[in-house]
């Protein structure tokens, strides 16, 4: 039922506004059903890739789990385009290594314990590392 439930949500959103989602570590377990209600409620599954919507450019890199490193090429690439972007990033703890690039908006998600900037610094959740600088 609750894949069901899921679905419904992703139906109705995409009837409201646009959406698009990047490839999260939870992702990787989609199956062809669930790419298939994906494709039927138009939305945008980011992989490394970007779409514009309304002017608005938005990209996606994978979550570590996906492909282990960044795709700094795709980085620039997305970057270098003009206009408004925004990034999906699955793992808030990227982010020194996307401070760099000219990104207007990056939206993470992965922070379980939530994300709280003390004195400019983010607090993390406990067990949660910064991956090696790729």
């Amino acid at each position: 039922m609750k894949k069901e439930n899921a679905y419904r949500f992703l139906m109705e959103a995409s009837k409201i506004a646009p959406v698009v989602m990047s490839l999260d570590n939870h992702e990787l377990y989609l199956t062809e059903e669930d790419k298939t209600v994906l494709a039927a409620a138009e939305i945008a599954l980011l992989n490394n890739s970007c779409v514009e919507i309304k002017n608005i450019l938005f990209g996606g890199i994978p979550s570590k789990q996906i492909t282990g490193k960044i795709d700094k090429e795709f980085l620039t690439s997305f970057s270098n385009r003009t206009g408004y972007k925004v990034l999906l990033c699955h793992h808030p703890e990227y982010y020194p290594q996307l401070q760099s690039y000219p990104i207007d908006l990056i939206l993470s998600d992965h922070c379980h314990g939530g994300q709280i900037r003390v004195c400019g610094r983010g607090i993390f959740s406990p067990g949660q590392v910064r991956p090696e600088r790729a």
